[in-house]
């Protein structure tokens, strides 16, 4: 399970979360709703904007693609039509990287950031108290040697791997598959099921991923009803 993660965790914010795994941090943070710019604005729904800040430098094109992956994916959970003519703004910052990923160029694979990210800004949504379809766990499968597999392990351990970035809703709809490298149709199923067994678990159970983001959320809704109870 993930090393560090904790919901609240920037100040003036209107929801922040950070979120450890796989080698990486990322600490998020959600403006919204708030009033977009006229030439943005949606009559029927809100607008999503999504920034991804690297660990350092300036962002290049592989942020640019990572900012249109997450988009998408947030825009099929959050209930969008609750904020007419409203912006909703995250913004995603790589804090820490694995030690195989330190002297990463553009060219290189992005896809094992993307569990981290997505995981990062589903909580940051959820402490930001914005409505959600459903909830969702995202991890990284790694496919080598034909049919073996591992989730949740660093790509570079193995040359010629193929590997999975994949996410599945609490009710085992998959919400994302991006890949890289050669497998089979075979192999792709092996990925899928290993990715939903990691994610949700083989049933309802908090040893899940989702389970142990679900306890997360359940946490920090849990305290700010227990400080609006006690406010009033």
């Amino acid at each position: 399970m993930p090393s560090a993660n904790n919901l609240s965790v920037l100040p003036h914010t209107d929801g922040s979360a950070i979120y450890s795994a796989n080698g990486f941090a990322i600490t998020g943070s959600v403006y919204g709703p708030i009033e977009p710019l006229r030439r943005d604005e949606q009559p029927e729904e809100c607008v999503v904007e999504v920034f991804v800040r690297p660990a350092s430098g300036p962002g290049g094109v592989r942020e640019r693609h990572l900012e249109t992956l997450v988009k998408s994916t947030l825009r099929a959970v959050l209930i969008l039509t609750d904020h007419p003519r409203c912006l909703i703004q995250v913004t995603l910052q790589v804090v820490e990287v694995p030690d195989t990923m330190k002297d990463a160029t553009q060219a290189d694979s992005f896809l094992p950031v993307i569990p981290a990210l997505l995981c990062t800004a589903q909580l940051a949504l959820v402490d930001a108290g914005l409505p959600l379809r459903t909830t969702f766990a995202s991890t990284l499968v790694v496919a080598f040697g034909g049919t073996k597999l591992a989730a949740g392990l660093d790509l570079y351990r193995w040359e010629g791997a193929s590997v999975h970035a994949v996410a599945f809703t609490s009710t085992g709809e998959m919400l994302l598959c991006e890949s890289e490298g050669r497998c089979s149709f075979q192999v792709m199923k092996n990925v899928w099921a290993l990715g939903k067994v990691t994610c949700l678990g083989v049933e309802p159970s908090s040893l899940s991923l989702l389970g142990h983001l679900s306890s997360m959320m359940q946490d920090s809704v849990r305290k700010k009803m227990e400080w609006t109870i006690s406010g009033n």
